[in-house]
């Protein structure tokens, strides 16, 4: 063992570590507290500064940028940035490819709220003149728009065209549009039909206005016809008939009558009477028959002589036709009486004379 006495120790040297380590800790402590109150009171600051009536300020998105992509691509980006589904719109463009995203708005690095909508505006290529289908079957009509890359819409409408037939279109042929443009097509389900109204025995004005009023259209040029029991000016039928089923908007005629009908007489002199009875009654004409006496052996008998009315002369169906036919006169017999000579004998008979002979004694 040594010696030496205790060892005496310096208290300021046991006290000099203690109080760094505590005044570490104090320091630290200060520094976490002074971190957390300057949070505090910046969280503070932002909820409230700049807003008069102290509203909270929404988490907002930037804009990604776009320009350039294809369209599908955009759409895609901006879904993920949570962005709603944009707003596309096609617009011809002779630089940019056809599909390609050449503007956006707003444009990219904009803060906006989620689900804020992006327009993007995009190439449709060259611009083309929209072919005319109208009159084509709907298939071939989709197939030939669809070759111009134009979106195809249908409607469907009544009308006289046969079912499937394109009766319109919009816009109409020969329009400047777009690629990726929309046409409306009208596709014909075939017409609507109903009877033909019977405007028989009307006057031509009432007629057409009935017609109209159902749905038809009227011929203009109206067939004019003789009829022996509808008075002139009034319609005696329509073509397509009365009562039978037309479709909606088709072309009805009508036929107005032009009062009694009417025949040219033929001529029938010099004709042989019954000849000419049945060739006046072939035209719907009565005949009477004056018989005429002429000579015997005349070339006139048997034969018309003359005809009332006039040949060619135009009268009205069923009238009388005289005809004067000629008859030989009865030949008259003239019968001569030749009397024979007469032997005149006379009543006194003749005394022959006798011969008186001598009488002579023995």
């Amino acid at each position: 063992m040594s010696d030496q006495g205790p060892a005496v120790v310096d208290a300021r040297d046991e006290l000099e570590p203690r109080f760094a380590d505590g005044f570490w800790r104090t320091a630290a402590l200060f520094g976490v507290l002074g971190f957390v109150l300057g949070f505090l009171f910046a969280w503070l600051l932002f909820s409230l500064g700049g807003d008069d009536e102290n509203t909270p300020v929404d988490v907002v998105v930037d804009v990604p940028s776009v320009e350039g992509l294809d369209v599908e691509e955009a759409r895609e980006l901006l879904l993920e940035a949570g962005l709603a589904q944009p707003d596309v719109e096609f617009e011809t463009n002779d630089e940019v490819p056809v599909n390609q995203v050449f503007a956006q708005v707003p444009p990219s690095g904009e803060r906006v709220e989620p689900n804020s909508v992006v327009t993007l505006r995009v190439s449709s290529g060259t611009a083309d003149t929209v072919p005319s289908v109208i009159g084509s079957l709907r298939e071939e009509a989709v197939a030939t728009l669809q070759e111009f890359q134009y979106v195809v819409t249908e409607v469907t409408a009544a009308s006289p065209q046969d079912a499937g037939t394109i009766i319109s279109q919009s816009p109409s042929p020969g329009s400047v549009l777009a690629p990726g443009s929309t046409v409306e097509i009208t596709v014909s389900s075939g017409p609507e039909v109903m009877p033909v109204p019977d405007v028989e025995g009307l006057d031509v004005i009432a007629a057409v206005n009935a017609l109209r009023e159902a749905g038809f259209l009227v011929n203009p040029s109206q067939v004019e016809e003789a009829s022996e029991e509808i008075e002139e000016g009034k319609v005696i039928r329509t073509e397509p008939a009365a009562d039978q089923l037309a479709a909606v908007g088709s072309q009805v005629s009508i036929v107005v009558s032009t009062g009694l009908p009417t025949v040219t007489v033929p001529a029938v002199t010099d004709l042989f009477a019954e000849t000419a009875i049945q060739v006046l009654r072939d035209e719907l004409l009565d005949v009477a028959v004056i018989f005429e006496q002429v000579p015997a052996g005349s070339p006139s008998d048997g034969r018309v002589m003359a005809q009332d009315p006039a040949p060619f002369e135009e009268v009205e169906v069923g009238l009388v036709v005289t005809i004067t036919v000629g008859q030989a006169a009865p030949e008259t017999t003239t019968t001569t009486t030749t009397t024979p000579p007469t032997t005149t004998y006379p009543t006194t008979p003749t005394t022959p004379p006798t011969t008186s002979y001598p009488t002579t004694s023995p």
